[in-house]
């Protein structure tokens, strides 16, 4: 059943990048009320991914939780927050990279030529 749950969550992930795509590429806002074809209701539907996801990742991360508690412990909070630190840390420093420091350090190189 998780598996299913995660595939969900890709789909609601797969519908925010789909919308924030067609925004980028289409410049248009979006309007309401107009006729759109079921593939353009897929993609007009971002706002329901960023809902979807969230409530699927509450539904994910609850049973360990309650499975804490119910066995008479404390719920670590620290110790959750490590674990979730050490699972997107890595991820959003590459991101980070790619995305930041990278072009920041080719615009430097560039920049320092002499022409």
């Amino acid at each position: 059943m998780i598996h299913e749950i995660e595939a969900l969550r890709g789909l609601a992930i797969a519908l925010v990048v789909l919308f924030h795509t067609n925004g980028i590429l289409t410049l248009a806002p979006v309007t309401v009320g107009r006729d759109v074809s079921l593939p353009g209701a897929f993609i007009l539907a971002g706002h329901i991914g960023v809902s979807l996801f969230f409530l699927l990742s509450g539904f994910l991360l609850t049973p360990a939780f309650i499975r804490e508690a119910t066995d008479g412990q404390r719920v670590d909070r620290r110790a959750y927050f490590r674990r979730r630190a050490l699972r997107i840390l890595p991820a959003l420093s590459a991101a980070s990279y790619r995305f930041i420091e990278r072009p920041f350090l080719r615009t430097a190189r560039i920049g320092g030529r002499q022409a």
